[in-house]
């Protein structure tokens, strides 16, 4: 799924660079009581830079609760970036070739459900 991402992204036209796990620190390293513990750091997927910016961009199949509890460590510490979740929508010979917000996605199967529910009625 990362590489059919990777391929995608540099389709696209303002896309100056992608850059492939960039580590990314969320909790450094400590020792407390003799103990050491080791650092958190998530390594989003992709760092796009564009003309105007750049956005952190992770492939997602689905949600576990690590990737949960690391997006909102990620979105306190780094305010001023963005960290964007996608998801593959169309697959073309096994290869995604369309890719969509992890949330709008989501929202779209709860409407079709919905909506195929209340055609049945």
């Amino acid at each position: 799924m990362e590489y059919d991402l990777y391929k995608y992204l540099l389709s696209l036209d303002n896309v100056m660079s992608v850059e492939r796990q960039v580590k990314c620190n969320l909790i450094p390293s400590f020792s407390k009581f003799g103990l050491k513990f080791q650092a958190i750091t998530h390594l989003p997927d992709f760092l796009v830079t564009f003309k105007t910016g750049k956005i952190y961009v992770d492939a997602k199949g689905f949600l576990t609760p690590t990737c949960i509890l690391k997006r909102k460590l990620w979105n306190y510490i780094y305010k001023d970036d963005i960290l964007v979740w996608l998801v593959g929508l169309k697959r073309v010979n096994g290869h995604y070739t369309e890719w969509n917000d992890y949330f709008e996605n989501e929202k779209d199967k709860k409407r079709r459900k919905k909506e195929k529910k209340n055609a049945k009625l």
